[in-house]
């Protein structure tokens, strides 16, 4: 399971997205820009664990 890069910032409701792959954490003011965000970074994931095993 991979470790959750979203977290909800009290009392403003916006929602901090870490993205290492890009050694960086942005803060949204919406919960669907944050799962977009984060589904990005998985794939980047997922495209430089598949890339480096060859």
């Amino acid at each position: 399971m991979q470790p959750k890069l979203i977290r909800k910032l009290s009392p403003s409701g916006h929602y901090e997205v870490s993205l290492p792959t890009q050694s960086r954490t942005v803060v949204v003011a919406n919960r669907e820009d944050a799962l977009v965000l984060e589904a990005a970074e998985n794939l980047r994931r997922a495209l430089d664990s598949r890339h480096s095993k060859r």
